[in-house]
């Protein structure tokens, strides 16, 4: 038996169906959109964590913030970078599209809030600069002079 040509289009009607019937049900965990060839997976929701600069959790997920480079906690101005993120973040609802994952398997992500792209606005707050590697510099415009001084760019990012 051959398999409708609207399969992937039932397939997502029945995703939508469960997210309608969890929504109904009270369930309180952020959406997720089935993935297809040609439809990347994103998740919504608020942050439950930073991890790092560079690096939060959105549905339970971790996800490295796509096009962007902060030291580790431990290492010069890592700490600080996590608080501007977590500034940048509080109470924001996120759109996270999942891009792929990095060489240690970590979900690599460019994720929207209301007041634009994550990555953009954790480098225009002075926690992060952009890794060129990753964004093609499209973040290098937003970069602090103070941001430059404290922190050394990231083997993985040039």
């Amino acid at each position: 038996m051959r398999a409708p040509q609207n399969f992937t289009f039932a397939k997502s009607l029945a995703v939508a169906g469960l997210l309608a019937v969890a929504a109904l049900m009270g369930l309180d965990a952020p959406a997720a959109k089935a993935q297809t060839s040609n439809q990347p997976a994103y998740i919504i929701g608020e942050a439950t964590k930073v991890v790092n600069g560079h690096t939060i959790v959105v549905g339970g997920i971790p996800i490295r913030i796509e096009g962007v480079y902060t030291p580790m906690p431990g290492e010069l101005f890592g700490h600080t970078a996590r608080v501007y993120t977590e500034q940048v973040l509080e109470g924001r609802e996120l759109r996270c599209e999942l891009l792929g994952s990095d060489a240690q398997g970590q979900s690599i992500g460019r994720c929207i809030t209301s007041e634009g792209e994550l990555g953009a606005l954790v480098v225009k707050a002075g926690a992060a600069l952009d890794c060129p590697s990753q964004s093609g510099g499209r973040f290098a415009s937003l970069e602090s002079a103070r941001a430059r001084e404290l922190i050394t760019l990231g083997e993985e990012c040039r």
